[in-house]
């Protein structure tokens, strides 16, 4: 589903609801509708009236009489909102019904494998966004690659079984993520976060640390100053940066993990 079809659905959904709170108000809303005139920069309200005999019977509305201005002048909101709520559902309903709904950025992900590779896109959808930013080719961590064990569900090779969890999980939910892909620091400093994320639907860039030895003093004094880099650079605790941990009596709870990522990377909440 591209985001305009997605927004559309999320629209009509508001609308039903907003429609449904106002037909209600209808129902104990007064008759008559409110005129407003002004007289020397004053305000003067009228209930006006509709008769079968004459056109219309008009009564003044006096001060005593504000909470029946009120009353009127939002059924008189109330009966606009629900004409102009009405036909927005409808256009939305036909576009929706007669499947004629594409957005440009889908005409890039339309074309055949070989006409892609012939054209420069202007514009692109999301899972096409995700898929050639996953493609993307970065240069590896290149320390110690030998502690590299674990194989993921996409193959790939990773440092701790953890490690390994966190990538069939985002592989699974449909996370696009990146292993180790580095990143430079304004100081210079190269460094591979575990993961970098992309949250699709707005295309930003996440950061994942998993700290695996909390309780061991000189790994954590030789992860800290990393977090420093981090903040000096824009990345932040709550903002772009994600850090789970775990000690060797506290494994993660992968399974509330699960729901804080797809919280924070695919809006379920």
């Amino acid at each position: 589903m591209d985001r305009i079809t997605e927004a559309l659905l999320s629209r009509k959904k508001e609308l039903e609801k907003a429609i449904a709170v106002a037909e209600a108000c209808l129902k104990g809303a007064p008759e008559g509708r409110l005129k407003i005139s002004s007289t020397h920069g004053k305000e003067q309200y009228h209930l006006i009236r509709s008769n079968e005999i004459e056109n219309s019977i008009t009564k003044y509305l006096s001060k005593s009489n504000q909470e029946l201005v009120n009353q009127l002048a939002q059924r008189d909101y109330t009966h606009s909102f629900l004409r102009a709520a009405h036909a927005e559902l409808k256009a939305i309903d036909s576009l929706l019904h007669k499947g004629v709904l594409f957005s440009s950025d889908s005409t890039y992900s339309r074309l055949s494998s070989c006409r892609k590779k012939l054209v420069k896109p202007f514009m692109i959808d999301d899972d096409t966004y995700a898929s050639l930013w996953e493609k993307k080719p970065f240069d590896p961590n290149p320390n110690h690659p030998e502690n590299k064990k674990f194989c993921t569900e996409r193959g790939e090779m990773v440092r701790s079984k953890s490690e390994m969890i966190f990538a069939n999980m985002f592989y699974d939910m449909g996370i696009p993520y990146k292993y180790e892909c580095p990143i430079k620091f304004k100081s210079g400093l190269i460094y591979h976060p575990d993961f970098t994320l992309l949250k699709k639907s707005t295309r930003e860039i996440f950061y994942h640390e998993h700290l695996g030895r909390l309780d061991d003093p000189q790994y954590m004094a030789d992860k800290l100053p990393r977090f420093d880099e981090f903040r000096r650079n824009g990345i932040f605790f709550g903002k772009n940066l994600i850090v789970t941990y775990e000690t060797d009596n506290r494994p993660p709870d992968f399974q509330e993990l699960k729901r804080a990522f797809a919280w924070t990377l695919l809006d379920k909440k």
